[in-house]
């Protein structure tokens, strides 16, 4: 990761990008750490359909999904609105008082 010589768009046998593989399997600060690379798709799908950002959230796991949400809501703060949304409807209180949080330190910087 160091020098950037990381191809983070490749994929394996089931479309799993480099992210969605660390998101996946909880590890937050690899996933931080791919993110604050700059030329990777957060978005990317794998062969079922899914994102890093739903592996994420379907294995509730927080800590991968404050990465996420601090990492989009610093490029756009008006994601925000939409990541509250969407943590809301799964029910993770522990997620969804993290995302105010972040809320709250963003309503500081602006």
């Amino acid at each position: 990761l160091e020098t950037g010589n990381v191809e983070t768009g490749t994929k394996d046998m089931f479309g799993l990008t480099p992210l969605a593989g660390t998101a996946m399997n909880g590890h937050d600060a690899v996933v931080k750490l791919l993110l604050e690379i700059g030329n990777i798709d957060a978005n990317a799908k794998d062969r079922d359909g899914r994102t890093p950002y739903s592996w994420a959230g379907r294995n509730g796991d927080h800590k991968v999904i404050d990465v996420f949400v601090a990492h989009d809501t610093k490029r756009n703060p008006k994601l925000i609105i939409s990541w509250i949304t969407v943590l809301g409807r799964v029910g993770n209180e522990t997620t969804l008082q993290s995302s105010f949080t972040i809320c709250d330190e963003l309503s500081q910087l602006i």
